[in-house]
């Protein structure tokens, strides 16, 4: 999921709620797919629920210090 080195951009509608990987092993980018599991539990994924529409960004190049969000570091 980190080799796309930019972000994943997710629409959203208000009050939808979204499981994003955190551990980067997922085939399904950015949405969790269970892969996590074979790591033994040690990353879980981000329950995240809209509370407004619009666009969340995630984080696809695994630099970003605030996983799974984006935070620019790929234009760094």
């Amino acid at each position: 999921m980190y080799e796309k080195n930019s972000p994943y951009e997710v629409e959203l509608k208000a009050g939808q709620t979204v499981y994003l990987c955190r551990c980067g092993k997922t085939q399904s980018a950015p949405y969790c797919d269970g892969s996590h599991s074979s790591l033994g539990g040690v990353v879980e994924p981000l329950a995240h629920t809209a509370d407004k529409d619009g666009k969340v960004y995630v984080c696809g190049c695994g630099k970003s210090d605030n996983i799974p969000w984006c935070d620019g570091s790929h234009s760094r």
